[in-house]
């Protein structure tokens, strides 16, 4: 952890992942650099449809999380998504298994 002056003087405790400036948001945000663009997800805007992890801390007083970004903008309002999903450490581990899992079992089906 680090320590970062806010922008009143005071003093707070910020992660050693951060990358927030902090001017406003007390929150503390992991870089954007792990995006997947969805290609299947191809509604209105398919170069915009994408999932993105960060690394993510609401106040210094929360947990550190996995923050996972879904977005799929579209001008039907049925189809856009704009959400956020929470994960602990070991959840993002489980997940990131599963999904290998699965795409093992497809490519091996393939074969």
């Amino acid at each position: 952890m680090t320590v970062t002056q806010d922008v009143d003087g005071r003093r707070k405790t910020c992660t050693s992942w951060c990358v927030a400036d902090h001017a406003a948001d007390p929150a503390c945000w992991g870089e954007d650099i792990h995006k997947v663009h969805l290609t299947t997800e191809y509604w209105d805007s398919a170069e915009d449809n994408s999932i993105t992890p960060y690394a993510h801390r609401s106040t210094p007083a929360h947990r550190e999380l996995v923050k996972l970004h879904f977005y799929r903008p579209s001008d039907r309002e049925h189809m856009y998504l704009d959400a956020d999903m929470h994960l602990t450490a070991d959840e993002a581990r489980q997940l990131a298994a599963h999904l290998v899992a699965v795409a093992d079992q497809i490519e091996e089906a393939g074969k």
